[in-house]
């Protein structure tokens, strides 16, 4: 089994915190402690961390990281951070909405130092973060059999998405 961490905790990462720690433990950090001190007091299975070495390194291998963070450089920034501590099949799943061209290019970093890496569109905003978000994914065939997404709470329909994906 999987352990998860969520990097992020604005108003999504809050709430999908929230969602996750109904289903399963999840390590969460933000660059401002208080967040994470005041999400902690808001669930049981909320474990903060201080710092995001600190965080993947107390979690149980193979460790899913969950990012909710703007596009752009503060996302790339955070995966060439957290790439320090992580291991050959973690799993990092990117809910920064971005442009599918950088995720692939974010995948095929990661995918160099044997990193799994999902590009997960998140609709659905708070609300959605909280009760159960509708994902749009872009990831190899193999990275997906090898994720368990149901802890996001999402319902997850696939239908000839890889077939498509070898297309594009």
């Amino acid at each position: 089994m999987s352990s998860y961490g969520l990097v992020g905790l604005g108003a999504i990462g809050q709430n999908l915190a929230l969602n996750i720690q109904k289903k399963t433990d999840v390590h969460v950090y933000n660059r401002t402690p208080q967040k994470v001190n005041e999400l902690m007091k808001r669930g049981l299975g909320i474990r903060g961390h201080e710092s995001l070495c600190e965080m993947i390194s107390s979690m149980e291998l193979p460790r899913t990281i969950i990012t909710t963070l703007p596009s752009g450089e503060t996302t790339d920034s955070v995966i060439r951070h957290m790439l320090k501590s992580l291991d050959p099949l973690d799993t990092v799943i990117d809910c920064s909405n971005e442009h599918y061209r950088v995720s692939r290019h974010r995948g095929a970093y990661l995918a160099t130092h044997g990193i799994r890496y999902i590009g997960a569109g998140l609709s659905g905003g708070a609300k959605g973060a909280l009760n159960g978000p509708a994902l749009m994914l872009g990831c190899n065939k193999l990275t997906y059999d090898n994720a368990v997404l149901t802890v996001l709470g999402a319902s997850i329909v696939v239908e000839h998405i890889f077939q498509f994906m070898r297309k594009v």
